[in-house]
């Protein structure tokens, strides 16, 4: 779901507690998703946005690919009560990524953040359709929607239209 490259050239879900990959640790239980009622992710997605959250920062890696959200392929009735919650979660961890990054001075100076020199991708291999199938619901469909931010994105636009 999330895809962040580093570029050459309020409180989310969680904190960093150590720079050590392995180590990094997002608490899913502070997620806002929680407080709402809703089931927080998972925490070995917790660990996994927070370690590539660190690779980035680290120095261990320029790319880093992870899944933030599963079990969204729902093709019957609970895809009215389970698929937003579980999207709202994953996003919630994406929101920690970018507030991680953009708390962290470039090592460079210059006053920019980790954010300022990252671009962070979130898809999804496919999207819902608009119509309820058989089972009450949904299937795979054609249009579907990318977020972009950090480093090099005008933010607070939508391209393209469906």
């Amino acid at each position: 779901m999330a895809w962040a490259r580093k570029r050459t050239s309020g409180t989310a879900c969680a904190r960093v507690n150590t720079p050590l990959a392995t180590n990094a640790e997002y608490s899913p239980s502070e997620c806002p998703a929680t407080a709402k009622g809703n089931a927080p992710p998972s925490a070995r997605q917790a660990r996994q946005a927070a370690m590539a959250a660190t690779a980035l920062t680290g120095g261990l890696s320029r790319v880093v690919s992870v899944t933030l959200s599963e079990s969204l392929d729902t093709h019957f009735e609970d895809w009215t009560t389970q698929h937003g919650p579980r999207q709202q979660a994953g996003f919630e961890l994406v929101s920690k990524i970018l507030d991680d990054l953009a708390s962290k001075p470039y090592p460079s100076g210059g006053g920019t953040s980790w954010l300022d020199h990252t671009t962070v991708v979130c898809f999804s291999e496919f999207s819902r359709g608009p119509m309820l199938n058989s089972n009450n619901g949904r299937d795979h469909h054609l249009t579907n929607v990318c977020v972009l931010a950090g480093a090099g994105v005008k933010g607070g636009r939508v391209v393209g239209a469906s």
